[in-house]
């Protein structure tokens, strides 16, 4: 699945700044195009697994800074969705209800959002 993302969604998932986004879109470095206003467009591919009301709600999870890493490497904590439960994931488990379940959740795609190995190597 492809979703499509401004460069400051970009630069909040990935903890860089927007001209960061925006020079590496410029040199190819993304997957972007010019919209027709001549603002960037970075495409992301998302797992099929994932079904698009979670990316979504992954997505919003980044934009509003509920998933935070800890001091505790490879270990995040999460907001619920009923804004009030926190939930201690690593990018393959999950505390949440669907996670114990052992089903994928929100909560891990946003872990990965925010920890783009791939990028951070290429920036």
């Amino acid at each position: 699945m492809e979703i499509q993302v401004t460069t400051a969604e970009a630069a909040t998932a990935l903890s860089v700044s927007r001209r960061t986004i925006q020079r590496h879109a410029k040199a190819g470095k993304l997957a972007a195009t010019k919209n027709e206003r001549g603002h960037y467009v970075i495409t992301l591919v998302i797992a099929d697994e994932y079904k698009p009301a979670q990316v979504a709600k992954a997505l919003e999870l980044v934009e509003q800074d509920g998933i935070h890493v800890t001091s505790d490497h490879g270990t995040f904590v999460a907001i619920g969705s009923d804004g009030e439960t926190w939930y201690s994931l690593t990018r393959h488990t999950c505390g949440c209800h669907a996670g114990l379940r052992g089903l994928k959740c929100y909560h891990r795609l946003a872990a990965h959002l925010i920890t783009p190995t791939s990028y951070r190597s290429a920036a």
